[in-house]
């Protein structure tokens, strides 16, 4: 089980990826638009996938985590708004607002990918 991070920001990327690592998440990939991020999760098995809603648009955001939870990943949507409840009514998501610290987003995310771990187990 693998880790997503869809992001447009290199520099952001190269920080969060950094952080997950040092909480021992190794097997992350990156996206940084939706259709990457699809292809991404019809070959790998996400377990949790960070998305900033805006690098992909809400109407792609809200496809993009509507296939991961079918899929079974547990989704942190994160950017300097609340996603519209129109689109996101009826999905499971975590929503961390993106002035919040690297590192407490990689505790967030890390956190979650142990749970989506046990619950797979």
């Amino acid at each position: 089980m693998c880790m997503l991070l869809c992001e447009r920001d290199e520099e952001i990327s190269r920080s969060v990826v950094k952080a997950l690592r040092n909480r021992g998440v190794p097997d992350i990939h990156i996206a940084n638009n939706a259709e990457t991020a699809s292809r991404l999760i019809d070959l790998h098995d996400v377990a949790v996938a960070v998305v900033d809603f805006a690098a992909v648009g809400e109407l792609h955001a809200a496809e993009l985590v509507r296939s991961l939870s079918e899929r079974g990943a547990e989704v942190i949507l994160y950017s300097h708004r609340q996603p519209e409840p129109a689109e996101f009514a009826d999905l499971h998501y975590i929503f961390v607002d993106k002035s919040v610290d690297v590192d407490a987003l990689a505790h967030v995310a890390a956190s979650q990918r142990r749970l989506a771990y046990r619950s797979r187990a």
